[in-house]
């Protein structure tokens, strides 16, 4: 009997090894440059995309980066862990740009959003991927990137834009419908105040 268990676990014990050896090996392939199964044209279109945004302003990707928990301080690896450890959407530009861009939804394990991001942060990182979502996010009302939503929402130009301001462009890009100042005022005057909050304890720490 006690041979039969010792059998068992020794099994079990050797199958979990090659599982994660195979998982380890997979994980390795797929965000390697062999991994085929990427559509190249698509990815090298969303690459050269990003690399024509204009740069923004450094007082606003430091605000963001305060805000989003250092997020042009991570690499892809720190996001895959949202998957398993954290219902909080990833902060990290790239994954945004690809989340949004990568626009087939007949891809599979070895084409996912978290191997597209690590693609384009090795081509372009982190800082333009940045400028390119403030460059292509839809803010609503006709306003596609931060200069017609600064004109639509605030009747400013970027750069006169107020701290309190820039950090409700930041509100309405989780979600421009529903953190919106024109539709749902005192909604989207709650989350620039989470916001603000969240801000301040990054200045304090």
């Amino acid at each position: 009997m006690r041979q039969g268990i010792y059998t068992f676990f020794k099994f079990c014990f050797k199958f979990g090894v090659v599982f994660l050896l195979f998982v380890f090996c997979y994980l390795l392939y797929i965000f390697s440059d062999l991994n085929r199964d990427i559509n190249q044209e698509k990815l090298s279109e969303i690459i050269q995309s990003v690399s024509q945004s204009k740069a923004q302003e450094d007082r606003i990707i430091d605000m963001y980066n305060s805000i989003y928990d250092d997020a042009l301080a991570k690499s892809t690896v720190n996001y895959l862990f949202h998957i398993v450890a954290d219902s909080e959407r990833p902060s990290n530009p790239c994954y945004l740009i690809a989340s949004r861009s990568y626009l087939s939804n007949n891809r599979g394990l070895s084409e996912n959003d978290y191997v597209i991001t690590h693609h384009i942060e090795k081509e372009v990182g982190r800082r333009k991927c940045l400028d390119c979502l403030f460059a292509m996010y839809n803010f609503g009302y006709r306003a596609i990137g931060i200069g017609e939503a600064a004109r639509i929402y605030f009747e400013k130009e970027v750069s006169d834009l107020s701290e309190e301001e820039i950090i409700g462009i930041f509100a309405m890009m989780e979600n421009s419908s529903y953190y919106n100042p024109k539709r749902w005022p005192n909604v989207f005057k709650d989350k620039v105040a989470e916001l603000k909050a969240r801000r301040n304890k990054w200045i304090r720490n």
